[in-house]
């Protein structure tokens, strides 16, 4: 089984890159117009620091190459989506598919409630979508590779039980 024998859309390699989502429920043409506009890309959403609720929406499966601090290995990037003020963002999350990192998905799979602290689960990557739970956003600013600034979300997952005290839209604490 190749690591896109199961991906997230449930088709095959072949067939999804005959076409590009833009984000809408369209699709482009491979020989498609280019403007000066579209080579702008769309301006990422940087949450405030504080506490949300978060549903998951997909995942992809990736591969990580090596870097200083892990060899090559899969990779998951999951994708939270994050109500606040009245508009839904997506925060993207790595997951390296490595022996050091096992706790951060195991950590995945008890904050959205997958697994019960203590217990032993299969990590059916499948099970995530629609999974809620609640994470802490922070704010990380680092330099791009052409030297400007630039700002981003760390996503820390929080266990199940934990309170909602910041930054929800809807009163049963989930925005959705």
């Amino acid at each position: 089984m190749s690591d896109w024998d199961d991906y997230t859309t449930g088709t095959d390699p072949q067939e999804e890159n005959q076409q590009q989502t833009t984000g809408t429920d369209e699709s482009l043409d491979w020989n498609m117009d280019l403007t000066e506009e579209d080579a702008t890309p769309p301006e990422t959403k940087v949450l405030p620091k504080g506490r949300y609720a978060y549903m998951i929406t997909h995942y992809k499966r990736g591969f990580h190459e090596a870097s200083a601090k892990l060899p090559k290995c899969p990779q998951a990037i999951v994708s939270f989506r994050i109500s606040h003020d009245g508009e839904n963002v997506e925060v993207n999350k790595f997951f390296f598919v490595h022996p050091k990192m096992k706790w951060q998905i195991a950590q995945l799979w008890t904050s959205c409630g997958l697994r019960k602290k203590g217990e032993t689960v299969k990590a059916d990557w499948n099970q995530l979508s629609g999974s809620t739970g609640m994470c802490d956003i922070d704010i990380r600013t680092y330099k791009k590779k052409d030297g400007t600034e630039s700002q981003s979300n760390d996503l820390t997952l929080l266990p199940p039980d934990t309170p909602q005290t910041t930054s929800t839209d809807d009163k049963d604490g989930l925005p959705f």
